[in-house]
C-alpha cells in the first residue's frame, strides 16, 4: 500500500524541481479573452513581459471585447487597466479583424495591438532603455495625394453561403443530417439590413435485427429579413419578418411580421462596455398547421406583442448580463410567455473564478401543439414539441488556481497525447 504513495511523492518532488521562468524588471500582465487566445504564441513572442494567471496580481490587466462589423468581420477592443505602480493609467485600442481571417491573422493582429498598447507601461519600466521605435514612412506621390475616395462596388452588402453534411452510424442506428443557408446583410451607421434563407433535413434509421425497421424524418426551412434604422444615439426602430416550416412545432407554414422600437439607456457607442436596452414589438402571425391543434385550428391569423429589457456590463472583475422578455397573443392575454435569462462571470478574489448561466421560461402560449399529441418515439427523438408549463437551463462552474503566479513558459510536449 505504501508503494503508490511513495511513487506519487516522488513524482510531485520531481515536478517541483522544474521552477517557473520569471523575468525580472518587466511588467506582469493578465489578458482576458472572451473567445480564448493563443496564449502559447503570445508567451513565445512577447518575452519582455511576465504573463500571470490572475488579474489581481498583474501590473496591467487587459480585457478584450468584440462587436461584429457590417462586413462580417470583428471589431476588437482592448481595454488596458493599470494596477499597482500603474494605477490610473488606462487606455483603449480598437482594431478590425477582416471576415474569414485565419487563426494566424487573428493572433498576429492581437499581438501587434497588445504591443502598441503596452508601450506606455513599458516606458515606465526597467526595460525602457531597451525600447526602440519603428514607424513606416508614408508613401507620397501624385497618385496618393490626389486619390479619390474608395468606391465600394458592393455598396456595403456582405453575402455568405454555408452548408454541412453530417453522417454517423453503427449496426443498429444510422443518422444523416444536411444543412444549408444563405445570408446577406448591409450594415452602416444609419441602417442595418439583413436577408437570410436556411433549411435542414434529418433522417434517422433503426434496424433492431428482427425485421423491424424504424425510420424518422425531420426538417424545415426559414426565410426572413430585417431593416433597422438608427434614429438617435439612444433610439432605434426596425421591422422584422420571417416565414418558415417546422415539423417540431407542427407548423407547415408560419409567417411573422413585427415592427419594433428599442431604447438604450446608455449611448450605443458604449455597447462594448455596457448596454441597457428596452424593446417593444407589435405585429401579426399567421400559422398553417400539419395537424389540427389542441384548439381545433388548421390555420389562424393572430396579433402578437413583445416587451423586453436587456442589461450587459463588462467590468474589470468580470461581466454580467440579464434579460427579461414578455410576449402574448392579443386576442387572449392568457396565452403568454415570460422568459428570464442571466449570465455572470466573476473573478471574486485572487485565483477564484465563478461562472453562472441560466434561463427560465414560464410557458402558456403553445397554440401550435397537435391535438393528437406526440408518440413516445417522437418525444425521445425530439421530433415533436411536448406540452409544458415551463422550461429552464442552468449551468454553474467554479475554478480556483493557486501556486506560482507566472505563466511564461511554453512546453508543447504531449499536449496532444493519444492515450
Amino acid at each position: 500500500m505504501k508503494q503508490p504513495f511513495i511513487l506519487l511523492l516522488a513524482c510531485l518532488w520531481w515536478l517541483s524541481l522544474n521552477a517557473q521562468e520569471t523575468r525580472e524588471g518587466v511588467p506582469s500582465i493578465f489578458l482576458e479573452c472572451p473567445w480564448g487566445c493563443d496564449m502559447d504564441f503570445l508567451r513565445q513572442e512577447m518575452t519582455y513581459v511576465n504573463f500571470v494567471r490572475d488579474r489581481a496580481i498583474s501590473d496591467v490587466f487587459i480585457q478584450q471585447t468584440y462587436l461584429e462589423t457590417g462586413g462580417g468581420g470583428l471589431q476588437s477592443t482592448l481595454n488596458f487597466f493599470g494596477n499597482k505602480g500603474f494605477k490610473g493609467r488606462n487606455d483603449t485600442l480598437v482594431y478590425v479583424i477582416p471576415p474569414n481571417a485565419s487563426e494566424s491573422v487573428h493572433r498576429e493582429m492581437l499581438k501587434t495591438n497588445l504591443e502598441r498598447g503596452l508601450v506606455p507601461y513599458l516606458l515606465h519600466s526597467e526595460i525602457a532603455d531597451r525600447i526602440t521605435f519603428s514607424i513606416k514612412p508614408m508613401e507620397v506621390n501624385e497618385n496618393t495625394t490626389q486619390k479619390a475616395p474608395t468606391l465600394d462596388p458592393w455598396n456595403y452588402w456582405t453575402l455568405s453561403i454555408n452548408g454541412n453534411i453530417n453522417a454517423s452510424g453503427q449496426e443498429v442506428a444510422k443518422n444523416l443530417s444536411v444543412y444549408g443557408g444563405f445570408n446577406a446583410r448591409r450594415i452602416t451607421n444609419a441602417v442595418k439590413s439583413q436577408l437570410y434563407v436556411s433549411g435542414d433535413y434529418n433522417h434517422s434509421k433503426f434496424d433492431f435485427g428482427d425485421g423491424e425497421i424504424e425510420e424518422y424524418n425531420q426538417g424545415g426551412y426559414s426565410v426572413g429579413g430585417s431593416q433597422i434604422y438608427s434614429l438617435t444615439p439612444h433610439w432605434s426602430a426596425g421591422v422584422f419578418a420571417n416565414a418558415g416550416q417546422s415539423l417540431y412545432n407542427n407548423t407547415q407554414l408560419g409567417v411573422l411580421c413585427l415592427p419594433a422600437v428599442e431604447y438604450d439607456i446608455f449611448p450605443y457607442s458604449e455597447a462594448t462596455r455596457r448596454l441597457l436596452t428596452i424593446q417593444y414589438a407589435i405585429g401579426a402571425r399567421y400559422n398553417q398547421y400539419f395537424d389540427k391543434t389542441i384548439y381545433f385550428k388548421d390555420s389562424e391569423l393572430l396579433g402578437v406583442q413583445n416587451l423586453g429589457a436587456y442589461y450587459s456590463q463588462v467590468l474589470t472583475w468580470g461581466s454580467f448580463n440579464a434579460g427579461v422578455a414578455y410576449g402574448n397573443y392579443l386576442h387572449d392575454w392568457d396565452l403568454n410567455e415570460i422568459n428570464f435569462s442571466t449570465g455572470i462571470e466573476l473573478n471574486l478574489f485572487k485565483g477564484f473564478n465563478l461562472s453562472l448561466w441560466g434561463n427560465y421560461s414560464v410557458v402558456h402560449n403553445q397554440i401550435e401543439l397537435p391535438g393528437n399529441g406526440a408518440t413516445k418515439e417522437e418525444a425521445l427523438l425530439a421530433i415533436r414539441q411536448l406540452q409544458t408549463g415551463y422550461n429552464y437551463y442552468m449551468w454553474c462552474g467554479v475554478s480556483y488556481t493557486f501556486g506560482s503566479i507566472y505563466s511564461n513558459v511554453v512546453n508543447p510536449r504531449f499536449d496532444n497525447r493519444l492515450f
